[in-house]
This record gives C-alpha cells, sequence and structure tokens, in this order.
C-alpha cells in the first residue's frame, strides 16, 4: 500500500478532508511509538517461543501463534505460523517437529493444571528461534498489518481514530483480532 492510497485503496483527500481513518494511524507515528512502548513494556521481546498470561504460544513482541476458542487454546497450522514468521522477510521457518511438539504442549497445557516452570519445561525442546533483528522486524510487520486491520474496523464501526488518543481506542484492540 503506498502513503498516497489508504487501506480500502482511495487516494488520500489531504489532511484537511479525510473521513475516514484509513490514513490515521499510517500517518499518527505518536500513535504508533505509544502501541509500540505499550507492547514492548507488556509484552517483552523474546527470542523463543513462550505462553503467554492466557496460554497462548507466542513469540517477538506478542505475536500469538494460536487463539482461544471455547477455553481451549488452539494453534495455528504450520503454514499459518510460518506465513506469520515470513511477514519479517524472515527465513526463519516452524518446522514439522517443532510444529507437532508445540501441538503436543497445547495439548497438555488444555487437559492439565501446571505451573509456570511446567509449562517452560514442555517448550524446551522447541527449537524454533529468532534473532533480535528478526523479532524486530516481524513486530513492525504485525503491526503494519495489524493497523490496517484496525483502521478498517474502526471505520467500519464509525469509530474516529484521529479524534480519539491511543489510550481511548484501547491498544488492546490491535492485537485482538
Amino acid at each position: 500500500m503506498d502513503k498516497k492510497t489508504n487501506c480500502m485503496g482511495q487516494k488520500d483527500p489531504g489532511k484537511d478532508k479525510r473521513e475516514n481513518n484509513c490514513f490515521a494511524l499510517q500517518s499518527n507515528s505518536r500513535f504508533k511509538k505509544d502501541i509500540t512502548a505499550h507492547l514492548v513494556r507488556y509484552e517483552e521481546p523474546r527470542n523463543r517461543i513462550y505462553l503467554d498470561s492466557k496460554g497462548i504460544p507466542t513469540i517477538g513482541i506478542g505475536i500469538a501463534l494460536g487463539y482461544i476458542k471455547d477455553g481451549k487454546v488452539i494453534l495455528y497450522s504450520r503454514d499459518e505460523i510460518n506465513k506469520i514468521l515470513a511477514s519479517g522477510n524472515s527465513t526463519v521457518r516452524i518446522s514439522g517437529r517443532d510444529h507437532q511438539m508445540l501441538a503436543s504442549a497445547i495439548d497438555t497445557v488444555n487437559k492439565k493444571k501446571l505451573n509456570e516452570q511446567q509449562k517452560r519445561d514442555l517448550l524446551k525442546p522447541i527449537s524454533l528461534t529468532l534473532t533480535d533483528a528478526q523479532v524486530k522486524k516481524n513486530f513492525e510487520a504485525q503491526l503494519k498489518k495489524r493497523s490496517i486491520q484496525l483502521e478498517t474496523h474502526a471505520n467500519e464501526y464509525g469509530i474516529d481514530l484521529v479524534k480519539n488518543t491511543p489510550h481511548e481506542v484501547n491498544t488492546m484492540s490491535l492485537f485482538a483480532y
């Protein structure tokens, strides 16, 4: 997407005539900085897969590799995870072996109440590791993708991202869907 078109492929009408949100996040560097600072503070950068507070496998800076459905953690397919990893121009991919071990770990977490150490121990054999540079690039790519989704979502519900501050829009909505 170039800077002269918005998330819906429309031409930018100019700052004074913007009628929708599709340029709001792309042009609002303060918004991006606030979201980045918030996520880095609460989603410590990690080079290896970990389970977040809800048990969702995560890597990098809050990049989920699964989701919750009916109270159970569901792991994304190997292809879906590799698309996420590729979004940061990384050549790193999750192997079939690592995906199978992660699926087994998630199955165990869904069936048993485990303490934090037991959860970490389940993930130790998984070899997938990102460099710091890969973590940063992946985060930036996911932030851009989610910003576009948020802009589109805000337009659908009539939320003005230009007038509202990032705190009013609530940064958790950025990575919630």
